[in-house]
């Protein structure tokens, strides 16, 4: 053990252990401290030091104030790095691949996975991602999030009535409905062109006077569906429905006109799948 020799006022030799000496740890300034630690450091001094209640109560409450200061910080400068983020995004070119036919037309539309398949990497490449929130509490209800990686995010929500059109089950229906609100919502949230032209595209583009047609999804579908009925009564059942919705088409004045080449279509494809069946 080492040791020290001290002398006393009385000239006596006093031999006792030599103190190591410690390396203090560099003072830092409390200025130079997150502001809630240094908080929480005046209240741990307070505690320690018997300060009055009142005096701790203070420092709680200044506590809760920064902490409120710091996370509006946060969230206006996550907010910012989505801004950026975004205009980034869109300084991006987009080209959606037309992956579907349209039988009536022979045209070709997007649907919901090229759409979605073709932004995703884009978004991630930006720091974002997108999530649908279907809701049917009150009808037909999609809302569309989109988030960045800062924290920030921003939302869409729309609804629609029941896509009742064509010959489709209730399933088909509602999956039918759901898929132009995440569509509709994707879009619009994004800022994206918009695809409804893809998605019931007659051939025909904005520019140009639309003939009477009946819906080229709802006559696509329809047509699945008699080819892949299962027996007769079914084909009747699915092949009557679209034929009164091919009927019931309307011209611009309201004038029922029926649209002829869907109906030529639909008895084809029904009679088609009845030798089949026979």
């Amino acid at each position: 053990m080492a040791t020290q020799t001290l002398v006393t006022s009385g000239n006596k030799e006093l031999t006792v252990p030599k103190q190591e000496e410690t390396e203090l740890a560099p003072f830092e300034p409390m200025a130079n401290i997150d502001p809630v630690e240094r908080t929480m450091m005046m209240i741990e001094r307070a505690y320690a030091s018997g300060a009055p209640l009142e005096h701790i109560k203070q420092l709680l409450d200044m506590k809760r104030e920064v902490e409120a200061d710091g996370a509006k910080l946060r969230a206006e400068e996550a907010k910012r790095a989505y801004v950026a983020a975004m205009a980034e995004f869109k300084r991006e070119t987009i080209v959606i691949a037309r992956d579907k036919t349209n039988s009536q037309y022979d045209s070709r539309y997007a649907s919901i996975g090229s759409l979605v398949n073709t932004v995703t990497p884009l978004l991630s490449k930006h720091g974002f991602s997108a999530a649908w929130i279907p809701d049917q509490t009150a009808g037909y209800k999609v809302t569309c999030t989109v988030t960045h990686k800062m924290g920030h995010s921003e939302s869409l929500a729309m609804s629609m009535p029941l896509d009742s059109s064509g010959a489709k089950n209730p399933l088909q229906q509602v999956k039918s409905t759901m898929t132009y609100l995440r569509i509709l919502t994707f879009e619009m949230l994004l800022g994206l062109a918009s695809q409804d032209a893809n998605l019931d595209d007659d051939g025909n583009g904005a520019g140009g006077k639309q003939k009477p047609a009946m819906d080229g999804v709802a006559l696509s579908e329809a047509l699945d569906n008699i080819a892949n009925a299962t027996h007769l009564t079914e084909l009747k059942t699915i092949y009557e429905a679209a034929y009164k919705t091919a009927q019931a088409v309307q011209d611009e004045k309201g004038k029922v006109v029926g649209d002829k080449e869907a109906i030529k279509k639909l008895i084809a494809a029904k009679e088609k799948r009845k030798v089949e069946l026979a």
